[in-house]
């Protein structure tokens, strides 16, 4: 874990919010979430939906032979397949939720505890790629003596690793949570001579060149 010393010294913030410091925090929500209260049928003939417990508007497009669902971002109106929400602020993508949203990979290094956080993405990913090999052990179990031999203990070691970087991802969303939040901060404007701004400055310069007089007058 970083020191307190480290988290003193950090460099200024462009983006107030990390995504992973709202997935510890439960302030986002996926298009799985909400569309797990339809049925088949309303998924087959509805274009679009409102979920009633959010007040979000979902939008269904054509992806080949199956249809999607996507979230319409209530400022932008664009599609997202998760919307977030930090303290005072309405439901939002990840651009304009907050003024806009960073990944921790941006911010933190490799050994972050942040970066053991899993976004929406990525737990979707996770999640396919064990269903995949999943499917491929039994595959080749059905076929191959060898790995039908070995089938039990490989589906169990996969198991096994799933639900140990769930457990190591609830250890970081904790110890996050716990966390002091560092609000942004933003560089003061550069003043120059008698605490005129730099654009004011070129103005008067301008101004006083076109005048006649030494374009030096000013800011010396």
């Amino acid at each position: 874990m970083p020191s307190a010393a480290f988290l003193r010294k950090q460099r200024p913030r462009r983006y107030d919010y990390l995504i992973e410091e709202l997935v510890a925090a439960g302030n986002v929500v996926t298009v799985s979430d909400v569309t797990a209260q339809l049925d088949r049928r309303k998924r087959r003939m509805l274009r679009a939906w409102t979920c009633p417990m959010h007040r979000l508007q979902l939008v269904a497009a054509q992806a080949g032979a199956a249809k999607r669902w996507w979230f319409r971002c209530p400022a932008c109106d664009r599609r997202c397949e998760a919307v977030y929400k930090v303290p005072g602020d309405e439901w939002g993508c990840r651009i304009c939720c907050g003024g806009g949203l960073q990944y921790a990979a941006r911010r933190h290094g490799r050994r972050h505890p942040t970066r053991r956080i899993l976004t929406p993405r990525q737990e979707i990913i996770a999640r396919r790629t064990f269903e995949r090999e999943q499917r491929l052990v039994n595959v080749l179990a059905a076929v191959d003596p060898w790995w039908a031999a070995r089938r039990d203990r490989l589906l169990a070691g996969m198991a096994q690793t799933v639900a140990g970087n769930d457990a190591e991802a609830a250890r970081a969303a904790a110890w996050l949570r716990e966390q002091p939040r560092r609000p942004r901060v933003t560089a003061p404007l550069k003043q120059t001579a008698r605490g005129v701004g730099p654009d004011v400055l070129a103005v008067l310069r301008l101004l006083n060149t076109s005048a006649g007089a030494s374009p030096t007058t000013f800011g010396t």
